[in-house]
C-alpha cells in the first residue's frame, strides 16, 4: 500500500502571529545592538576628553606649583638675614625652617655662577643637574624638572642676583603630593606616580613584576591592591608600557569599573617615572547596562502589545476562513 505523505497543517493564525513575532524579534535585535554601541561610542568619546583633560589640568598644576616656586627665589633677597653679612647664603639659612613650614620646600642648593655648589639645605640627593645649570646660566631663565628617586619632587632652577650683585643660582623643590591633592580635588579621579624599584628594597609597593613601585597614589588602600592584581592578571612585565607614550586600561569588578591612564613623557622616562591616572567609570557601565536593558524590556513590550493587537483584528477574518476550510476540504489542501 502506498504511505499517502501528509502535510502539516498551519493555520494563517499561527503563521501570522509567528512571522510578525520574527520580524519584531529582529528590529528589537538590530536596534539594540546599535544603541549599544552608540552608547560605547559616546563614552569613548567621553574617555578622550577625560584623558586630555586630565593632562592639560596635571600640567596646569604643576605649572602652577613652578611658578610658586620662582616667586618664592625672586623674593629671597628681600628676606631678612641673622648676621650682618645679609648674604643670600645666610637668609636661607635663617628662614629654612620657615620655608619648609610655611611652603613645603623640600630642598634647596645655592651655586656660584660657575655651578659649584655653595650650600645645600634638606634632601641632599636634590642637586641640579650639569645640564640644568648650564641651560640656566646661558638662558638667564628659570629651569623646572623632575627629580625622582623613591619619591618626585619639582625643582625649579632660578639666576638671582646676591648682596654683591653677582649672579648665582638658587634651586628649590617641592613634593607632588599637594598637587596630586589637588588634581584629585579638581577632577574627581585619582592620580599617582610610578617609578622604578631599586633591588633589595621593600616589595610591599610593587607595581607587580613591572620593576614599578607606586611612589604616591591617592585612595592607595583601595586602588593599589586592585591595579596591582590587574597587572598580575594581565601578565605585565618590564615592557608593559611599550609601544606608546600613554596606555589605556579597563579595569572591571563585580561591581565596579575602572579605567587607568598610564602617561609617559620624555622627562618622566628620564627619571623612570609613569603618571597614572584612574577614574571610576562604573555609572557610564551602568547606563549601558540598564539602556540596553530598557530597549530590550521595552521592545518585547511592544511585540506582545501589537501581536495582541494583530490577533484581535484578524481574529473573526481567520475563524471564518478556518470554519470554510474545513467545509471545502480543497481549500485546506490549496
Amino acid at each position: 500500500m502506498r504511505q499517502r505523505s501528509k502535510t502539516i497543517f498551519v493555520s494563517l493564525y499561527w503563521k501570522a502571529a509567528s512571522g510578525l513575532a520574527v520580524i519584531f524579534l529582529a528590529l528589537i535585535s538590530v536596534f539594540t545592538y546599535f544603541n549599544a554601541e552608540q552608547l560605547k561610542n559616546l563614552q569613548t568619546h567621553h574617555r578622550l576628553n577625560n584623558q586630555h583633560q586630565y593632562i592639560v589640568e596635571y600640567n596646569g598644576l604643576l605649572k602652577k606649583a613652578e611658578l610658586q616656586l620662582i616667586n618664592i627665589i625672586d623674593s629671597l633677597p628681600n628676606y631678612k638675614a641673622n648676621s650682618d653679612s645679609q648674604s643670600l647664603q645666610d637668609k636661607v639659612q635663617h628662614n629654612w625652617s620657615s620655608l619648609q613650614i610655611t611652603w613645603a620646600i623640600e630642598s634647596a642648593v645655592l651655586l656660584d655662577q660657575n655651578g659649584i655648589m655653595i650650600q645645600g639645605w634638606g634632601d641632599k640627593r636634590m642637586s641640579p643637574r650639569p645640564e640644568t645649570i648650564q641651560r640656566t646660566l646661558d638662558s638667564g631663565v628659570p629651569v623646572s624638572e623632575l627629580i625622582c628617586f623613591e619619591d618626585c619632587q619639582l625643582a625649579v632652577s632660578s639666576p638671582i642676583l646676591n648682596e654683591s650683585g653677582d649672579i648665582q643660582l638658587l634651586q628649590l623643590s617641592v613634593s607632588l603630593a599637594d598637587t596630586m591633592l589637588d588634581f584629585q580635588r579638581i577632577t574627581g579621579s585619582d592620580i599617582g606616580i610610578l617609578t622604578r624599584a631599586k633591588r633589595g628594597s621593600s616589595t610591599k609597593n610593587n607595581l607587580g613584576r613591572t620593576g614599578f613601585r607606586f611612589s604616591a597614589l591617592t585612595n592607595r588602600a583601595l586602588l593599589q591592591p586592585l591595579i596591582n592584581k590587574f597587572s598580575l592578571e594581565r601578565s605585565w612585565g618590564m615592557s608593559f608600557l611599550q609601544g606608546g607614550n600613554d596606555s589605556v586600561f579597563v579595569l572591571e569588578t563585580s561591581f565596579t569599573q575602572y579605567e587607568l591612564m598610564l602617561l609617559s613623557s620624555a622627562e618622566l622616562e628620564a627619571n623612570n617615572a609613569v603618571v597614572i591616572f584612574v577614574s571610576d567609570t562604573t555609572s557610564a557601565r551602568e547606563q549601558i547596562q540598564l539602556a540596553r536593558q530598557t530597549y530590550i524590556t521595552t521592545g518585547l513590550m511592544a511585540t506582545l502589545i501589537a501581536l495582541a493587537l494583530i490577533i484581535l483584528v484578524l481574529w473573526r477574518p481567520i475563524r471564518s476562513l478556518q470554519r470554510q476550510s474545513r467545509a471545502l476540504p480543497l481549500l485546506a489542501k490549496g
